[in-house]
Order: structure tokens, then sequence, then C-alpha cells
């Protein structure tokens, strides 16, 4: 396997993938499986109704028939990860009376294509899932106003689906859940499709099978990242906000029963006093912690989760378990949660000499949705009384509501004195929101208003003198500089492949790139700063 990319194209991270553009004469590997009803339409590279390079695909399909043309088998042609993070479907298509009669003369029926159906199956034949909407149920937007249907009017309409309206029962973990979900929860599924209705009668003159053109079929949602062709280098621009991404998953290594509870963190790697008790002398005085979101899941992905925990070292070592507010007996914890009507809550919480247990709360603040919901600055600011005995907790919205405690305990110097390590990081709660994901802009450490830890995530790759990972998936955690300006990705397994570049195709000196590599949504990523210019990339082995 050897690929290059050659030069910087525009593509862009979080904006969508050609699943049919129809260029080639296998059609991207469109037809149809025995899935959808038989007869199968009669497909064909077409001039007509190109929206996208030079041909768009020509469907001919009986009168009598429901179901159209099908997609290949997206996971087979690795676009599982776009499947996973696409939120909508769109596609220009193109009917005109002529073409509905069977290219001669006028047609006077109806025909429409306002039904979609999404095909899964995988584990061992435990999941054979149909997932099918209408339009009333799942169409966004039509833009010639006809609602997926012809109407007596000609001409190339886009259409867009909502992707998440596409939900079925899962036979498996139970529940509901959408199509991004059962992607992300099931990574041994090895067939997906989607088919297009394309129906039509009621017209008394017909004279042939009516032809639907379909052109641009893409998947689209702030999550995707393009080109995710097998064995193949993509470069795109960087879209997106830049930051520190968490995306949650089905990947639960601490309980394999519970995926709503996986924790995705990172937390600091040095015992830089960011205790507000000091070492046990008394005190530093105040402390903030403060944590700045940049994105978040809407209101329909509400409870979802994100935190600070303060955790002191165990036995004077580094605690580095994924869930340390269960597993740690002393904890101190932000807890932001989103809610169904747009707002977010912070509750502080805690926890002493309590292992294998959960934290109690003990005040919360809200955030509206007119100020942001969970986007926006929140802080945790810790104080202690002279002798060390009592301490008081304010927490602080983005929106400025804030709610002051004491601590009910006394001796704060026997639990939380340094050394002290520091977790951020998201957990979904609900199963629903399994495959969600945060973008986190800063974090601030303040000790006496002096700063001992500002991070706006400003290096190529995280700062490993600063954080490690404490994530149950590691894959879920991507750091996007303000600097980046374009990601480099490729699929995986790559084992025993190595990026190699170069600054000219006339020299034959190829060198191993040192830049820091992630794996993020099931695509090996290198974040390129915007000083990269004039760059050949390839993948080699050795």
């Amino acid at each position: 396997m050897t690929c290059v990319a050659a030069g910087l194209a525009q593509a862009g991270f979080g904006a969508s993938v050609n699943i049919g553009d129809f260029e080639t004469v296998t059609l991207d590997g469109w037809g149809t499986d025995g899935t959808f009803n038989a007869p199968s339409p009669a497909l064909s590279q077409s001039t007509v109704g190109v929206t996208s390079g030079s041909f768009s695909l020509a469907s001919q399909n009986p009168a009598a028939n429901f179901w159209g043309p099908a997609t290949g088998n997206l996971i087979g042609e690795g676009y599982a990860s776009a499947l996973q993070n696409a939120s909508t479907l769109s596609y220009d298509l193109t009917l005109d009376s002529s073409a509905l009669n069977g290219g001669s003369g006028s047609f006077n029926g109806f025909a429409q294509d306002n039904e979609i159906a999404i095909t899964l199956y995988g584990n061992g034949g435990a999941l054979n899932m149909f997932l099918q909407q209408s339009w009333g149920a799942a169409g966004v937007s039509d833009s010639l106003g006809q609602s997926a249907g012809w109407n007596g009017v000609d001409g190339t309409r886009h259409l867009v689906w909502d992707l998440t309206k596409f939900t079925a029962t899962d036979p498996i973990g139970g529940g509901t859940k959408t199509l991004a979900q059962f992607v992300a929860a099931y990574p041994s599924i090895v067939d997906s499709r989607i088919g297009f209705v394309q129906q039509s009668g009621g017209a008394s003159n017909t004279v042939g099978n009516p032809i639907f053109y379909f052109d641009n079929v893409r998947l689209e949602g702030p999550g995707i990242i393009n080109l995710t062709t097998t064995n193949t280098l993509a470069i795109s621009t960087v879209t997106n906000a830049r930051g520190l991404y968490f995306i949650t998953s089905s990947n639960d290594t601490v309980s394999a029963s519970n995926p709503q509870y996986q924790r995705q963190n990172i937390q600091t790697v040095t015992s830089n006093a960011y205790s507000w008790m000091g070492n046990g002398s008394g005190g530093v005085g105040t402390v903030t912690y403060a944590l700045t979101i940049t994105n978040f899941p809407g209101s329909t992905y509400s409870n979802f989760q994100a935190h600070v925990i303060l955790v002191p070292y165990t036995d004077g070592s580094l605690p580095t378990e994924p869930n340390p507010d269960w597993a740690e007996s002393a904890v101190i914890y932000l807890d932001i949660e989103n809610q169904a009507d747009g707002s977010a809550t912070a509750q502080f919480r805690y926890k002493v000499g309590a292992p294998a247990a959960n934290t109690d709360s003990l005040v919360t603040v809200t955030n509206s949705s007119s100020a942001g919901g969970a986007l926006g600055k929140w802080s945790m600011t810790l104080t202690n009384d002279d002798a060390g005995y009592i301490s008081y907790a304010t927490i602080t919205a983005p929106g400025g509501d804030a709610a002051t405690t004491n601590l009910p305990f006394a001796y704060g110097i026997t639990y939380f004195v340094n050394p002290m390590t520091v977790y951020i990081g998201v957990q979904p709660d609900l199963t629903n929101n399994i495959g969600q994901q945060a973008i986190f802009s800063n974090f601030q450490i303040i000790s006496n208003g002096v700063p001992l830890l500002n991070d706006s995530f400003t290096s190529i790759g995280l700062d490993s003198s600063t954080w490690a990972l404490a994530a149950e998936d590691p894959n879920g955690v991507l750091q996007i500089s303000p600097s980046a300006a374009f990601l480099l990705t490729w699929n995986v397994p790559d084992t025993g492949y190595r990026l190699i570049s170069n600054g000219s195709l006339s020299n034959t000196t190829w060198q191993t790139s040192l830049l820091p590599k992630s794996l993020y949504k099931g695509r090996r990523i290198v974040v390129l700063p915007s000083s990269t210019t004039n760059q050949f990339f390839r993948l080699s082995n050795p």
C-alpha cells in the first residue's frame, strides 16, 4: 500500500463525504442486493441532471416497483466513520415528464422519492436492521418545495434527510438507537446500505418505464472527516472549531454492560500544587478551576456530561483509572449537563472516605438556553479558612448564576492536600448520547490570582508534559490547535506503515514525518499547522 497526497485539497473537517457521484462505469457500487424489492431498476451513467462532475445515475424502474437504487456496502467501502458521524443525507434528484414517461411524450401520473431505508447487518447476524422513514418524518428540505415528489414540477431538486430520525430498537442492548449510535455501539457491523424509493403510477399514457436521475449523494455532519476510501490519504482544511475534542463510544472498559457511563478524560501528570489545601500546613487560600466549552451536543442529547474532577494521590502515587469519581475514596467533582429545554446545569459534588461509591451533590447552578446552555466558561472556586479546617465552594455558570456551599466535613487537609491530579472530560450518561462529542477550548487553574495551568490546547498534539490520557476509548480524544490548518488522515489498520513527506516530487529522498499521530473516529489523523506548504505525503512500508 503506497498512497500519495499531492498538495492540500479543500475537502474539510466537519463537512461531507460523497457516496455517489457516478463518474465511473462501476457507478460507485450502486445497485440492489435483494434486500430491496425486485425486480431491480436498470442503472446507467447519464448526462441528464448532472450537478457534480460529468455524469449522474439514471435509474429506470417499472412503475409497479416501490424501491429504486441502493448504495453499495458502505461499511466495506470504508464509510463506517462517515455513517457514525453523519447527521444528514443530501442528494440532487432530477424529474421531468418526458423521462417519467420512459423518455417520450409527457407524463400525467405521480412520481416520488419520499422514503428511504438504511440496512445494518453484523454481530454474527444478531443485528439485521431495516431503518425506514418517510419524508414526513425525516425530510428536512426540498429545494423545489415538492416534499420529494414530482407533482408536475420538472427540474432538479436538492433533497436533505435527517439521519437522526432513522431509529430502531436494539435487539442486543435494548433501547432505541439512531443510525449513528448503532454504528458506534457495534463496530462488528459488516454491511450497511441506503435504499431509495422510486415509485410512480397513475399515468394513462405511459410508453416506457420511468427514469429518475440521482447525483451528488452526500453524508454530511459536523464530525465527518472527508475521504474515508480504503487505502487513501486525505488532506482536508480545518473548518470546525479548534480545541480539545472528546467523543463517546460503546468501548466501556470499566463495565462493558453500561457503556452510557464511559469516561473519556485527560488528567494532569504533575503535582503542581493544584489543591486549595496546600500541603497540610494551613492552606493555599483560594483556587479556581475553570473549563470553557466551545461545542456540545444539542438538547436532543440531554444529560450529556462534561466534568472537572479533583483527585488526591492515593498512597503517594498518581491515580490513573478513567473513573476516579467511583473508584477513588475522595474526590471533588464539577458535573455539567445539558437539559432537554436547551439550558445546562452544573452540580458541585464530593465524597470522602468512600471508595467504590458515588458522589453526593450539594448545590446546582443553571445556564439558560439564551445564555448559551452548556457553552461558555464554567468555574469552581474552593477556599479554606486560615486553620484549614473548613472549606467553601462556589460554582459559577457562564451566564453568571452562582451558588456557594461549605464542604460538610472538617479537616479538609486530611483528604485533599497536595499532590493532586485534575481530570477533565465527558460521559454519555444515557445510551442515547453514545457517539456524541464535545469540544473544550480552555482549562485554567488559578491559585490566589496566579495561573498554575492555563491551556488553550495550542500545541499540535496533547501536551504530554501537562496531560495524559485517562480515557476508556483512547481513540476518542483529539486536539486541533488554533494553528491547525489541515488534517492529514488515512484508514486503519496501518500496522507496519510510516508517514513520509517530501517538498518536491523531483526529490527522491523522503523523510519520516515526526508530527504526532492520533486515532479518532476510526481514522488516523495528523494535524498540519498553517506553516505547512508545498508538502507531499506518502504511506510507506517499510
